[in-house]
């Protein structure tokens, strides 16, 4: 069952040298170091998940929130720590132990050790007694349904199997899930290809979660997956580029049957619609069968939430052949990044740009700003 963790868009990273984890956790408690601390943590994969796990285990943790969200974004790296955060999770307050949830989720599918996803599995139940998934207060949802559901989505998926026969199998059944509900929702159009694939037409929730994990796989089985990605693009080519979106749901329950009878079943919750968007889109950029479908998977990255996954879009723009006006306005979304590393790596990149239009406004407001250094990269785009 044990999988690769998968190279996402390249070495990215790999200018930056090595590191010492334990040392770039402690960077990780500044606030000015972070956005570094980050990326390199995340280029060091199983090492970084051992130890920012270590650190959330020591006694008085110092900013245990942010190390835990650091952690949440590693992706499948946090497979080898699986037993350590099953053991870690219910000592731990929110947010924290929903970002523990996540880091959870997103290791499971490549957690080497069996006997840790079957005490995984036994303690959920416990898990749904505390009340683990719902949120504390009737005014301030959660991710943690959303998160219960995408470790039950994982945790079926691992258990029907893996390997590319079996994420095919698994995107048949989906298919014609849709298929059936489509014809009811809407007169028999749901078996049209142009909806049959449009999960923004119609649909339920826990089939975006399912085909996030589907991708995850089929990315760390590479070429040898290639009847899933082609499959998975369809699902893409509908979709926008835009930024990740939050949904708010009224109740818990949804997507899964909640395991708990706690007042708190009925309190709102938060739904994050977009990952399975950015799994899809780095899969089919690594083997989408067609030109067309990797550029559109590429524009999808420059919208990613994951600090790094922006930097590797804009990476990978500019191995691209000019001019790259397919992209001009997910470079202005860049430049009008919240982070600062994804604004300059934009103004860099647009700095070598040949024959698109300029985001002019965006850049007009880097110009106005407090960052000298960034306003000094916008002016001289806008004198170009």
């Amino acid at each position: 069952m044990h999988m690769r963790v998968p190279v996402v868009l390249g070495c990215l990273l790999g200018v930056l040298g090595a590191q010492d984890p334990a040392a770039l956790v402690e960077r990780l408690r500044a606030a000015g170091e972070r956005g570094r601390a980050a990326l390199e943590l995340r280029r060091l994969g199983p090492a970084a998940a051992t130890a920012l796990v270590e650190a959330l285990r020591q006694p008085g943790c110092r900013e245990a929130d942010v190390l835990a969200q650091v952690l949440a974004e590693l992706g499948p790296a946090t497979g080898g720590e699986l037993g350590r955060l099953v053991a870690l999770l219910p000592s731990q307050a929110e947010p924290r132990r929903t970002s523990l949830l996540r880091a959870l989720a997103n290791g499971v599918l490549a957690c080497p050790d069996e006997a840790a996803v079957d005490r995984l599995r036994a303690e959920l139940g416990a898990w749904a007694r505390a009340g683990f998934f719902y949120s504390g207060s009737a005014t301030e949802p959660s991710f943690a349904w959303y998160e219960y559901v995408r470790l039950q989505r994982r945790l079926s998926l691992r258990q029907r199997g893996t390997q590319p026969a079996d994420l095919l199998r698994a995107l048949d059944t989906i298919r014609e899930g849709r298929q059936g509900l489509g014809g009811v929702l809407g007169g028999g159009w749901g078996g049209q290809p142009a909806k049959l694939h449009d999960l923004g037409a119609f649909g339920q929730h826990a089939t975006r979660e399912e085909i996030e994990a589907i991708a995850e796989l089929a990315l760390a089985h590479g070429a040898s997956a290639a009847e899933v990605f082609a499959e998975l693009a369809n699902y893409l080519a509908p979709e926008v580029p835009r930024p990740a979106e939050t949904l708010r749901e009224s109740c818990a329950g949804i997507g899964e049957n909640a395991p708990a009878t706690l007042p708190a079943v009925q309190f709102p919750t938060l739904w994050r619609r977009d990952d399975w968007r950015f799994a899809v889109a780095r899969a089919v950029f690594a083997f989408g069968p067609q030109a067309e479908e990797r550029t559109h998977a590429l524009r999808h990255l420059l919208h990613a939430p994951i600090v790094a996954d922006r930097l590797a879009a804009l990476a990978a723009v500019r191995e691209r052949p000019q001019p790259w006006r397919a992209f001009a306005s997910d470079l202005a979304a860049c430049v009008a990044a919240d982070d600062r590393l994804v604004v300059r790596d934009a103004l860099v990149t647009l700095g070598q740009a040949q024959g698109i239009e300029l985001p002019k406004v965006e850049l007009g407001r880097l110009v106005e700003g407090a960052d000298k250094e960034l306003a000094v990269l916008a002016k001289r785009l806008l004198a170009r």
